[in-house]
Protein backbone atom coordinates (compact mmCIF):
# COMPACT_ATOMS: atom_id res chain seq x y z
CA UNK A 1 0.00 0.00 0.00
CA UNK A 2 1.04 3.61 -0.47
CA UNK A 3 0.87 4.16 3.29
CA UNK A 4 3.62 1.62 3.93
CA UNK A 5 5.78 3.01 1.14
CA UNK A 6 5.33 6.54 2.46
CA UNK A 7 6.19 5.43 5.98
CA UNK A 8 9.36 3.71 4.79
CA UNK A 9 10.30 6.73 2.68
CA UNK A 10 9.82 9.03 5.66
CA UNK A 11 12.05 6.84 7.84
CA UNK A 12 14.75 6.63 5.16
CA UNK A 13 14.49 10.36 4.52
CA UNK A 14 14.71 11.11 8.24
CA UNK A 15 17.86 9.02 8.58
CA UNK A 16 19.41 10.77 5.59
CA UNK A 17 18.49 14.17 7.01
CA UNK A 18 20.01 13.24 10.37
CA UNK A 19 23.14 12.07 8.60
CA UNK A 20 23.45 15.42 6.84
CA UNK A 21 22.71 17.32 10.03
CA UNK A 22 25.36 15.32 11.88
CA UNK A 23 28.20 14.59 9.41
CA UNK A 24 30.51 13.79 12.32
CA UNK A 25 28.20 11.02 13.50
CA UNK A 26 27.98 9.69 9.96
CA UNK A 27 31.78 9.56 9.75
CA UNK A 28 31.82 7.45 12.92
CA UNK A 29 29.70 4.96 11.01
CA UNK A 30 25.97 5.03 10.33
CA UNK A 31 26.06 1.31 11.16
CA UNK A 32 26.66 2.23 14.81
CA UNK A 33 23.91 4.83 14.81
Amino acid sequence: GEGVDLHGALQAGGLRLRGRAQPAARRRGDEGF
